[in-house]
C-alpha cells in the first residue's frame, strides 16, 4: 500500500503490530481506535511496538 489511510480497531498487541505493517507499508495516516475498560483506566495499563524509525 502506498499513500491512503488505515484504521486499526482495537490496540491489543496485534492490533498494535497491524498499525506498524501499516505503517512500513507505506500508509501516510494510521489510526489506532481503542476502548479502555473502565476498571483500567486509572492504572496506565497498556502495550505498545515503537518503531525504530
Amino acid at each position: 500500500m502506498r499513500g491512503g489511510s488505515v484504521a486499526v480497531v482495537g490496540g491489543s498487541i496485534a492490533g498494535c503490530a497491524a498499525a506498524l505493517a501499516a505503517s512500513r507499508g507505506g500508509a501516510e495516516r494510521v489510526t489506532v481506535l481503542e476502548r479502555a475498560d473502565d476498571r483500567l483506566r486509572d492504572r496506565g495499563v497498556g502495550i505498545a511496538l515503537h518503531s525504530d524509525r
